[in-house]
This record gives structure tokens, sequence and C-alpha cells, in this order.
């Protein structure tokens, strides 16, 4: 009998759990999603059964949070994937739910398939998550709030050009490259809330369950000169047992956006602060880690954690040497999964890279990412999408990728 895995998306637009379904099924899972009926994961074919829910049921709601306990009663999945960050916060919502409500299995279900929970707001907001790495003497930026900043002399002690992130986002949102005192007080207009709006969030905070508050906050980090890249992984009981890294070729809708291309790289010390990482917050399942790969140094300074699939999560060892899924598998069926070593890859990430330029130099000879063999799928992610020419290896792989 397979294994049962349920894919959460509350996101209809989000690609990485939408493109993971197909490696999961190939991997040897029964596959079931948690999505609304015009999600991107409510196209592909390589979902065994949908459970919609009602777009009418507020993201970050009690009730959603009520109907997906009775998911969980009638699904009985044996492991659980929240295919993005509002999927997260109400898993862990579900989960103190069924602690509160003694319900033994839900209970166990997440705490495999999710992490420790007292490490959950340092894994959600980015200041503490550098606070915590900082702890463990793991190379991170320098990071300020914004008073202690002006408290110690501003630009004095973190010099231009600084960046103004947000404790809470993803996909790039929140980031502003500030290169002086001007573009600074530009970019804090742009995210001090007004009082209204600051009394909205905190309303929000109180009647639904807390995402909101963290939205508030602000903070100063340093610069680094280099390369944006990801360390894209999973992993079960705290063991790494699958991963490879990339660095970013280009971005797409910003500079601190999303990856469009990625380049395959060998970070050995990455390797083993992730590995150590997983291993303090017991972490289970998809994740990445995103880092700035220091050009005068070579050092990847992590920057943040994704506690999700990514939409490089897909991609298998006939491209990168790399198969998620099957390690997962395999550690699920108690088999021994000997480490995977990556091999040099080069990918225009479907639809990222053919939404920055539909005529892409990559095209020529980089690996393409298109669904191809999952048309209600490609036709969702980017309705006008038309062939375009791309090297052979693309046409002798991608179908069936």
């Amino acid at each position: 009998m397979k294994s049962k895995v349920l894919l959460i998306s509350l996101r209809d637009d989000w690609v990485a759990c939408s493109r993971l379904a197909k490696p999961l099924h190939e991997a040897g899972f029964a596959v079931e999603a948690v999505c609304r009926p015009q999600a991107f994961l409510a196209k592909t074919r390589f979902v065994d059964r949908h459970i919609f829910i009602e777009s009418r049921l507020p993201v970050f709601s009690r009730f959603l949070s009520i109907k997906m306990i009775k998911i969980l009663r009638q699904s009985r999945p044996q492991w659980v994937i929240p295919g993005d960050e509002d999927a997260v916060e109400l898993l862990m919502d579900v989960k103190r739910l069924a602690e509160l409500g003694g319900n033994t299995e839900i209970t166990d279900l997440l705490r495999t398939s999710l992490w420790k929970e007292a490490f959950h707001n340092e894994l959600r907001c980015k200041k503490r998550f550098v606070r915590l790495l900082s702890q463990w003497q793991i190379s991170t930026p320098d990071y300020q709030t914004l008073a202690s900043y002006y408290a110690e002399g501003g630009s004095k002690t973190l010099p231009f050009p600084l960046i103004l992130k947000g404790n809470f986002g993803s996909g790039g949102s929140g980031v502003i490259y500030c290169r002086n005192e001007l573009e600074l007080a530009d970019g804090l207009r742009l995210v001090n809330l007004s009082r209204l709006q600051a009394l909205w969030f905190k309303l929000k905070s109180q009647c639904f369950y807390d995402v909101y508050s963290s939205k508030l906050e602000f903070d100063i980090q340093r610069y680094i000169v280099g390369t944006p890249g990801m360390f894209v992984f999973v992993a079960r009981q705290g063991q790494l047992l699958a991963g490879f890294s990339a660095l970013a070729v280009q971005t797409h809708p910003k500079a601190s956006g999303p990856s469009s291309v990625i380049e395959g790289i060998e970070l050995p010390e990455l390797q083993q602060n992730a590995a150590n990482i997983i291993a303090k917050v017991g972490y289970n399942g998809f994740g990445c880690f995103d880092f700035m790969y220091e050009a005068a140094t070579g050092i990847p300074f992590v920057i943040e954690m994704n506690t999700r699939p990514v939409p490089a999560s897909h991609l298998d060892e006939s491209i990168t040497g790399v198969n998620l899924c099957k390690a997962y598998a395999d550690a699920l069926q108690g088999k021994s999964v000997p480490w995977s070593r990556q091999k040099p890859f080069t990918v225009a990430l479907f639809p990222s890279e053919y939404r920055r330029n539909q005529a892409s130099p990559y095209f020529a000879y980089a690996f393409h990412d298109v669904p191809e063999d999952d048309p209600q799928l490609l036709a969702a992610m980017e309705p006008g999408y038309s062939e375009v020419q791309v090297h052979d290896y693309n046409r002798k792989h991608i179908v069936g990728f």
C-alpha cells in the first residue's frame, strides 16, 4: 500500500507545490491536495485526489483550522507538506488546537511533518532567525533594529549600502536596497504604516491566529556584495536527507525577488551548517536556506529560511544529481539514504525566466523547466506560453520530466 502525502496550498498562484506533485507521485506516494479550485495545485494531473476548500473561508481564521482538522481525520495521510507560508501557519494553529483537544493522532502527524514548535517564531521571523544563527556561530549578515541603528550612530556603525528588510514575507517582498540616507528615508516612508493600518493589523492578530503583528517590523541588514543563492533540501526527524545548492544567475521580477535561472555550486560549509540547523530545530519535510555568496571571501551568509518547498524542490537527479522526493520516500520506508552528490547544472525555472525574457539566451543551453507533460497546469501557470528555441538537451529530457 502506498504511503499517502497531503499537499496543502492556500495561495492560488504558488508554483512550487504544484510542481512537487509529480516527483512525489513518481517516488511512490499517493498524493492528495488541499487547495482552492482555481489554484495551480488544482490543475496538475499528478494529484490522485483534490480536496477543495471554499474561497469564502478567510486565511488565518479558526474556521479554516477547524475545517483542516476534519480533512486530516478523513484523509489520514502519513505526511503533510505545507506548500506556502499561509499553509505553514494554518498547520501550526491546527497542531495547537489538536493538542488542546487531546487529538494525539493529528498532533503526532504534524509533529513528524513540521519542526519543534519552540523554534517556530525563529524560523518565520527573519530577525529572530539571524539572531539564532549568530548564537550558533553560523555566518549571517550584521543585523540591527531601526532603534539601535539610529541610537548607535546610524551609518557610522553599519555603513551603506544597506538593506531595509521586513521580518515577515516571501518571494523577495519587504526588501528595500538603500544606497544612502535619502534612500533609507524614502524606504522608511514606504514601510511605515498609518495608525489606522497598525490598529487594523493588531485587531487581526487578536481575532485570528497571530501572523499579522510581525508585519509591523522592519530592520536594517548589512548588504553583502555578492550573489544570492539557495540550499534546497528535504529532512526527516532532524536529519538532512538530501539537498543541493545553487546561485541565482537571474531573478524576477526584481533583484531581491525569486530566482529565474539557477546554477549549481557545491558548498560543503553551507551543507554542514544546514545539517546543524536542521538537527537543532528537529526539522521535517522540504525547505530552503537562502544565502548571499560574498564575492570577496566566498562565504555563504545565511539570510533566511523557507519552511516549505521552493520552485527548485521538484528538480530530480537527471538535472541536479539529487532526488529529494525519493530520498524522503526511502527514509519513510526505513531504507538507508546515502548522500547524493550534486552535479553541475543550469536551470531556467518556469515560468519565472519566461516572464523575465521570452527570448532569454539561457534557453539555448540551460534546462528550461517547462511542465509540458502537465498541460492543464502549464496553461494555468502561463496561458500565453509558446514554445521557444531550446537546446537539444531539453528536447530529449523535457517529456516525462
